[in-house]
């Protein structure tokens, strides 16, 4: 029938009792002098009335206990622990690694105020050359080295760090990654609300289409490139902060218009992502986790 089975089961118990109950009224000594079409007309009256009377506690009990939550899959998981977050730059058209390089691409979330006292997360990514730490590579691998930080109150906090190599044309660039150990940003929650600044290198600016912000695999920010506009950085406003490595690179930062400057998970059009890490490469991926702390990744020193 498509209900819960409580409540087919009911419907058979009321069912039979009706039953029961009819059969009783129509053969009881009390009713028998009464003429059939006059036993009829009488219980079906007292059949409406009780099914009147009773139509209405029986249906709020049901929408208690079979109530549908009609709140958005991502504000419903509010709570629920913020596993990875990806902010996702689509490319015109696929392009080869040396004629990207040298790119980057740096996504700020920040208190609304733009408070410094304030936790703020990053998501960065930037291109590279590394010797990985493992015998089986001889010679150091180009690739790029992206992840997400947190600099609470100046101190700084790698949530996840990875070394993304063996690949040779992109028609998208993805920074970020897994979160296993959430502290000031914990919760999916934790994102609500957020200030967004975006930064990318003069290689990309040129080539991105669209940019979407993915966490634990709802779109939760999307933006096109026709909605924004890319203003050459000439100098970085207080409350950027950026890797060191950022320092050779000519940059941009998206002109974002007022209704995408913030997160709202109450407004925005939420869809499920459901392939991060996969097809954005030509050839196979590779990537090593490096640990929490590693040289290769320092912020930029702002004294």
């Amino acid at each position: 029938m498509g209900f819960p089975a409580n409540v087919e089961v009911g419907c058979v118990i009321w069912i039979g009792m009706w039953v029961f109950l009819t059969h009783l009224f129509f053969k009881i000594q009390w009713t028998e002098t009464c003429p059939k079409d006059v036993k009829v007309v009488l219980w079906s009256s007292v059949t409406f009335l009780v099914v009147i009377l009773l139509w209405a506690p029986v249906k709020d009990q049901y929408r208690k206990e079979h109530s549908v939550d009609v709140r958005p899959t991502f504000v419903r998981d509010y709570d629920k622990p913020l596993v990875g977050i990806f902010a996702i730059a689509t490319l015109t058209e696929s392009a080869n690694r040396t004629d990207l390089e040298p790119f980057s691409l740096h996504v700020q979330l920040s208190d609304t105020y733009l408070n410094p006292q304030k936790p703020v997360l990053f998501i960065s990514l930037y291109s590279t050359t590394e010797q990985p730490p493992s015998p089986f590579f001889s010679t150091p691998l180009p690739g790029m080295r992206t992840a997400i930080w947190l600099r609470p109150q100046m101190v700084v906090d790698v949530l996840s760090n990875l070394f993304v190599f063996r690949y040779e044309a992109l028609n998208r660039i993805e920074a970020g990654g897994q979160i296993s150990t959430g502290k000031t940003f914990g919760t999916l929650g934790d994102l609500d609300h957020r200030f967004i600044q975006i930064l990318c290198s003069e290689s990309l600016a040129s080539r991105i289409k669209r940019i979407n912000l993915v966490a634990n695999d709802y779109v939760i920010y999307s933006i096109e490139r026709s909605q924004f506009s890319w203003q050459e950085v000439t100098r970085l406003e207080p409350s950027i902060v950026l890797p060191a490595q950022f320092a050779p690179m000519k940059l941009f930062q998206a002109q974002l218009p007022a209704q995408f400057t913030n997160l709202n998970f109450q407004e925005v059009a939420v869809r499920k992502h459901d392939i991060l890490f996969s097809g954005m490469l030509k050839n196979q991926l590779s990537y090593i986790t490096v640990w929490p702390g590693d040289k290769g990744w320092l912020p930029e020193d702002k004294d």
